[in-house]
């Protein structure tokens, strides 16, 4: 049976000593930014980015083409008519909308934007890419990015069951999957850099005999857990 609280008021000590957040975003900003060089990133992402972007657009022409779609030049369609053809759930609508958006800087595919509905035309033929070469290619010349695109190559061959409902986005990606991802993507070890120094300076001036009380890290693959624990008094 559930009893009420105590009646007696609760004190609450303010935690005046933590960091003001413009300077500590702007501490954190120059520490990303050190990481990232250390990392060798700024350089190699300057090239990885682009042959990346065409290997998700790729992707893209291939999720389509697993849902049933394959574009030809001419063709005018709404986002409704599209989501109907391909039998996708219509919980997914928006992020089938980004996917398109996606595709648009290559040219062949130009929205509509004076229609009713989201609409596109395609004006010309994609062009046929080798996905898997691109991928390999990728993994070759660039390996510190094989959790980026170990990520990528099996969400591309899951995702139209999910956008079907056939399937749970959770069952795509395995929690093996997702550790590795948080261990070794070379993003995601600059974020939980940060955030560990973020913890670092807001502990920084604890009072002595101050009790730190914290309510949750990260989203359960520990990636986050593993830059924090390690800083705690």
């Amino acid at each position: 049976q559930l009893k009420p609280l105590s009646a007696a008021p609760c004190t609450r000590t303010p935690a005046d000593y933590l960091p003001d957040n413009a300077k500590l975003a702007a501490k954190l900003r120059v520490s990303a930014a050190d990481f990232s060089t250390a990392l060798g990133m700024n350089a190699r992402y300057q090239e990885w980015e682009p042959r990346f972007l065409q290997l998700c657009r790729s992707s893209i022409l291939t999720v389509f083409k697993h849902l049933g779609w394959r574009p030809k030049a001419g063709e005018s369609f709404t986002l409704p008519a599209l989501l109907k053809r391909t039998k996708v759930q219509p919980a997914h609508e928006r992020f089938v909308h980004r996917l398109l958006t996606l595709l648009e800087p290559e040219g062949w595919l130009q929205s509509e934007p004076s229609a009713e509905a989201p609409a596109w035309t395609v004006t010309a033929k994609p062009a046929a890419l080798n996905r898997d070469k691109l991928w390999q290619d990728l993994v070759f010349h660039f390996p510190a990015f094989h959790p980026e695109l170990m990520l990528l190559d099996r969400s591309t061959d899951g995702l139209a069951d999910v956008l079907r409902g056939k399937s749970d986005a959770a069952a795509v990606l395995t929690v093996n999957m997702l550790e590795h991802f948080e261990a070794a993507s070379v993003f995601t070890r600059v974020y939980n850099h940060v955030i560990g120094e973020a913890v670092t300076a807001a502990l920084a001036q604890v009072p002595e005999g101050r009790r730190v009380r914290i309510l949750e890290i990260g989203a359960g693959t520990g990636g986050v857990a593993a830059s924090v624990l390690p800083r705690l008094p």
